[in-house]
Order: C-alpha cells, then structure tokens, then sequence
C-alpha cells in the first residue's frame, strides 16, 4: 500500500487508549475545511500543532475514511498563513490573528526561523504587547526543548512507537529524555517495551557504551528467554548462553564476565550450578510451585456427605436428560475422579480422545454446585477454539480462555494479578498441556483465595509452544491426586482413529491393522506429484460432494518449509481451488501471501479489541477495493462472527487450508488429511507425541498421505524431554 506525507493540524481528539493509541480530526495545512480521521499511536501529538504524517489511507465500512499513521514530525513552519495560524493557535493565548498579522508583516519570510534566531527582535514589532512577545518566546522554546526527542527519533531511524510508549509514561519530554539516557533496559522491561533489538538502538544511541556490563547484563538475559522460547527448556548451560553472547557481541571474556556479574547482581538471570535460567522463567518456575502447595496444604473445607453416592447419580440423571443420552453413566475412571475432585484441592485429570472429559467436568461442576452449596467457580481453555467446545457443552456462560480471564491487554499485561486477584473458589482449566509455564504462573498469581484447582488435558499430546511441560511435569511428579481416563465414549468401540491412538500410546504400532479400520484412509506414496494429486482430489470429493464445511477439513503438516511443508500446501490448494486469486482487482498482496475472497486464513495472535484468539479460522466473504487499493475483508470466523480485518491486521494472518500441529491443537475436525513428507529435514523433528497430537484432531476420519517408513520412524521416536526444574522444586517443598 503506498505511502503518503500530509501537513496539517489535529483540531480535536476523539478517543485515546492507555497504550498510546488515539483517533483524531486532522485538518490540512492549505485547506482548513479539509479534515480527515488519524489514528495510531498519536496520543502524544498537541492539537493546532503543525505536523508532517506519514502512513496510508484506510476506509472502513462503518467509521469511513481514516489515515492510519507510521510517523509523525513537528512541521516547520513556513508559508505567511501558516505562520498566522500557528501563532493564533491554542499554543499562543492572546496572540490572535490581528497580532499574528503583525508579526508576519514584520519580519516577511521565514518569520518563525527569524524568530528563533533572535528573540528580542520581537519586542521591537510596532504595536505588540510585551506580554504577548514574552509568551511566543516561552512557548516557542518550550516547544524546541518539547520537540527535540520526535524528531531526533525520527531523523535517526529510531522505532518512533518507543518514544510514543514513553512519552505517554512520563509527565514531560525532559523526564522521557532522563529515561532514554538512564538505565532504559531496565525501564522498557518494567513497562513491556518491544522489540528488544529496537530498544537497545534505542539505549546506545543515548549514550550506553556498546561494550557496558548493563547492556551485555541484558543481552545475557535475552539470550537466555530466546533460548527457552526456542527449546522449550526452563533453563539452559553456562556455555551455552556464554559462546552465544561472546559471539553476538564480540566481547572478550572479561567483557563477558562483567556483563554476567552485573546480570546476576540485579536478577535479570539466574544460576544454579550449571542451571542457567532467564529471571522470567526461574521466577515463573517458582510462582508455580509455591502457590500450587499452598493450595495443597488448604483443608478440605468439607466432607463427603452419607449420600454422596446417590448425588452421582443424581448427576447422571439430569445429564442423560439435559444431552438425551439414555442411560448416561459414568464409568469408574469417572467416578474415582470425582472423589478426588471433591475431596482434594489439586486434582489431575488426563485421558485420551473420547474418554469422555468435557462430560466429567460437566459432572464436577454439578457435584460442586450439590456438595459446597456454590456456584463460586469458572473453567477456561487456552485457546479460543476449545473455549468454544466447553461452551456449547456446558451451555455455561465462562469467560472462554485463560486470557480473557485474567483480562489480558494488548501487550499481555494481565490486569487481574496478586494486587487485583481473581475471587473463585474453583478453577478448571481444560487442555492444560497448552499451557506453558508463564501464563500457568500468571493464572496462579492472580489465585487469590483459591480453594480447589483442576487440569484436565491429555499428556501425551504436545507441550505447549513456549517454554515448561507443566502438565506433564506434574504428573510426573506424584505430589497430587490425579487420575487416568481409559473407557472411550465419545465414539464407538473399534474407532479406527481412537485405536490408532491407543497404539501410539502404547508403543504397539507395529501390530496395528491399517486395513481394518474405515475411519483411516492410507496413500503411503514417496512421489510429491503423487501425493499433491491425492491431496487435490480429496479436497475436491470432500468440498463439492460431501458438502463439509471449510471449517470441517483441514490439512494438517508437521513443517512449513519443504515440498509438502505447510507454506506451499497452502499454495497449491488455494490455487487449485480458489479461482479468485486469478482476478488481479480483487485480490489483496500482503507478505508472503495473496488474498482473495473464499480463501481459508487464520489469525495469529490474540486480539482482545475484536475478540479473537491465536489460532482461530475463517473465510473472506468480500475484500473491500478502492482505486485499486485494499481497504478491508469481511471474514467470517468458525463461531459465526463475521469481523472487519484492515490491512494492518493482515500482518498476523495466514492461509490456512494446511496448518501446523501446534496451532490445530485444541481443535478437532470432521476429517484431517495428515501429510508425512518423505525425506526431508523435518523427519528429525518429528515424533510421538506430534503424530499423537495430529491424529486426535479428527473426530470421523484421518487420511495420511506421504512415507510409511517416515511415518513409522516418527511414532517410534520419543519426544525429547523438556529440561525443566519444577518436578525437585515440589519434591523440596513437600519434604
């Protein structure tokens, strides 16, 4: 989209946020009934200022015509109108156009330079007040000293959203300049500043020393987050974090060693032997352990009643009416569970596929509800998709994810913290192995006087994205009550999806019948051309004969990269199937991608202003073009609503007719096509719990595409274990 620079004046501001972002009126230098809407992060721009903006025109089928803003400079002030009106503006009380006037007469060109120049030579202008000469002169150099920060920012290609993140913390440009040039690392931590590369541009060009202990201290500290980011693991080597920075930096060792010094001396990391962890994932191991044990040590607040038994059964009857499942019972995995659930405050649930959890959760609520009296509880899922399933089956009004329930910001910050906890008695969190160790801290700071806490998920499905294995770490660790789900419900006994699972669990895969089960379709097939081809004309036989709904299907592929990697998957479906990517109008080029209408996307982060969550899909019903410029989609998302995405929202959006593992989970579709590259470096990455986690993403039918052996090879291949700590830090705390 191209780029414009406009003149002009904010004349009034019609809303602001707290992160900085605002909408304004702005009205052109040379046309004062021109006006337009802006908006970005602008909350610091002075209205009847003059600015020079920089960004794209934007239209939006229910506000209209916007200008969204990149950048944005005080303006020098040239031309004699221009002058009359910056000095009759808001900035100048008493000036007025009849002084304003004067002035310009006064001094001719360049009037506000000449000015600056020499400020006495105002109080020589015939006829202006002193008083009204004392103001110019204050507000103008009030305004240098006030402007110097935007502009340097932006004449030395500095992240200009830092100086805007800033400005709105500080009371003044003089403070914000004492924050730039003091300790700004520390600073931008606190306030959750990004990206780190830009705030370190940010801090050297303030006058950090390249090679000072604080900014390595920092880079050390980096390095050990994007390491357990990237590994999964709590915690890593000394050498590693030492070879890493000493190369990043070219820093001799002493200079390293200075840096670590000053990293340990204000915990920005920490050490436990050859145990090195970044302060977030030592602290978030540590916020775990304490408050799961104190919830741990709480009594039961009360006992089983005599006819606790008849209360079960109770249950049983009104879920049998309320879902129209004859004789619905539970089984005896069930009921162990819900003794547990009652008689202790940290309860561990994992079964596999259709062992029937969303029902027992359903069972502990009512027992709850029966047994304390209380309807004081929520239960949460960390993704939008599974949020969704608990509602449709509980028919209960929960606030869905985990994120939305500690009222999580734009930047991640949770407003429901220690100081402003949360006022449950009871929390279930449902696919608990997604979550990882920081947003598992997080929801537990915000505990409050939690009484009872319950996980439920499945174990042997993949770890969550970031760093920890919780839910396993957990288990593993045998310091609370948990049990293990084994009875399937959900479909019929012989399921070919549930007994192909069950081999991957067990490690029995080699006398699996592959034949023998409808639900498992097998193309075992090594040549690309062949498998795009099986993959084409499924997609054809399932769309148009079958009549599934987009939201019903899905590819699913371990990798992106490679011939049958998920990035050129999407390619080849989209083009066999989506006629509009030809229509060269219609279309929207944003990244990597090509948009058009129909076409399957999903979205990438979480975005509480629209109400959507990392991982959610939907289809574009109409592209909105004007002169040939993208404006807006229309998409319509899996739960019916339909929401407005602009082109800066198409930065976190990507096709999505094939799809990782990891952003499938937590979803589960009619019929999954599995695709197993042969020969190609992801066989390396692939393993049990990936292809476990795969292939319980269908509910009626799997088809796999691609290499037996590879296949085969990947089931066999044990997951590597996750270096985390939180199993000894239980057994210490218990002992």
């Amino acid at each position: 989209m191209e780029h414009k620079i406009i003149r002009g004046y904010i004349t009034k501001i019609l809303t602001k946020k707290d992160n900085g972002w605002a909408m304004a009126l702005f009205c052109m230098e040379n046309n004062a009934k021109m006006q337009i809407k802006i908006k970005g992060s602008i909350s610091s721009m002075k209205i009847k200022m003059l600015y020079e903006i920089q960004g794209t025109i934007e239209e939006h089928a229910v506000y209209g015509k916007s200008f969204n803003v990149m950048n944005f400079k005080p303006a020098p002030v040239n031309s004699p109108e221009a002058v009359i009106n910056f000095l009759s503006g808001n900035n100048f009380p008493g000036v007025g156009k009849k002084y304003a006037k004067l002035i310009v007469e006064h001094f001719n060109e360049n009037t506000i330079a000449k000015i600056k120049e020499n400020y006495q030579a105002l109080y020589s202008v015939k006829d202006l007040p002193k008083h009204l000469a004392m103001i110019i002169e204050t507000q103008l150099k009030m305004m240098d000293q006030e402007n110097h920060l935007q502009i340097l920012f932006y004449e030395n290609g500095l992240k200009i959203d830092i100086y805007n993140s800033v400005k709105i913390l500080c009371e003044s440009e003089r403070e914000a300049n004492v924050v730039f040039e003091n300790h700004f690392f520390s600073f931008a931590q606190r306030h959750k500043i990004k990206p780190f590369n830009e705030v370190d541009k940010v801090a050297v060009h303030f006058g950090l020393d390249v090679k000072s202990s604080e900014r390595i201290g920092y880079w050390i500290q980096k390095n050990a987050v994007d390491i357990a980011f990237n590994s999964g693991d709590t915690y890593t080597s000394f050498g590693i974090i030492k070879r890493k920075t000493i190369k990043d930096l070219a820093l001799t060792e002493e200079e390293y060693e200075q840096g670590l010094t000053y990293a340990c001396e204000n915990n920005l990391v920490y050490i436990d032997g050859e145990k090195f962890y970044s302060s977030e994932a030592w602290e978030d191991e540590q916020v775990i352990v304490d408050s799961l044990i104190e919830i741990l040590k709480q009594k039961t607040t009360t006992k089983l009643k005599p006819d606790y038994e008849k209360e079960i059964k109770a249950i049983e009857k009104e879920i049998a009416f309320e879902t129209g499942i004859l004789n619905f019972k539970y089984d005896d995995d069930q009921i162990k569970a819900l003794t547990i659930f009652i008689q202790n405050p940290v309860t561990l649930i994992t079964g596999g596929p259709g062992t029937g959890k969303t029902r027992l959760i359903q069972g502990m609520i009512k027992l709850y509800e029966k047994i304390y009296r209380k309807t004081n509880y929520t239960i949460a899922a960390p993704t939008g998709k599974a949020s969704a399933r608990l509602k449709e089956t509980l028919k209960l009004a929960i606030p869905g994810t985990i994120h939305k329930l500690l009222e999580a910001d734009e930047k991640d910050n949770f407003r429901k913290n220690k100081d402003n906890p949360l006022t449950y008695d009871l929390i279930i969190i449902d696919e608990i192995s997604m979550v990882d160790n920081h947003l598992f801290a997080n929801l537990l700071n915000a505990k409050g006087e939690l009484k009872k806490i319950v996980l439920v998920g499945d174990y042997n499905q993949l770890p969550s994205v970031s760093y920890g294995n919780i839910f396993e770490d957990l288990i593993r660790s045998n310091v609370f009550k948990k049990v293990k789900l084994n009875q399937i419900h959900r479909q019929k006994e012989g399921n070919g999806i549930i007994a192909l699972a069950k081999a991957i669990e067990t490690n029995t895969i080699d006398e699996f019948d592959w034949e023998g089960h409808r639900e498992i379709e097998t193309l075992f097939d090594s040549n690309v051309e062949k498998m795009l081809k099986n993959i084409q004309v499924d997609y054809q036989y399932q769309l148009e004969n079958i009549k599934h709904s987009p939201f019903d299907y899905q590819v699913i592929a371990p990798m992106y990269g490679g011939n049958m990697g998920i990035e050129n998957l999407n390619t080849f479906i989209q083009a066999s199937f989506n006629k509009n990517i030809t229509q060269s109008k219609e279309v929207y080029d944003r990244n990597r991608y090509r948009f058009a209408k129909n076409d399957k996307i999903m979205y990438l982060k979480n975005e509480s202003t629209m109400d959507l969550t990392n991982g959610e899909i939907g289809i574009i019903q109409n592209l909105k073009m004007e002169h040939k410029k993208f404006i807006h989609a229309d998409v319509k998302f899996d739960n019916g609503k339909i929401i407005t995405l602009k082109p800066e929202n198409f930065n976190d959006v990507s096709l999505a007719y094939a799809a990782s593992v990891h952003k499938t989970q937590g979803s589960e579709y009619n019929r999954v096509v599995l695709v197993i590259e042969p020969g190609h470096a992801s066989s390396m990455f692939l393993n049990q719990k990936l292809i476990y986690t795969a292939i319980t993403r269908a509910k009626e039918k799997i088809m796999i595409v691609g290499n037996f052996n590879t296949l085969i090879q990947a089931i066999k291949t044990q997951a590597r274990s996750r270096k985390t700590t939180i199993i000894d830090k239980l057994k210490q705390q218990i002992i």
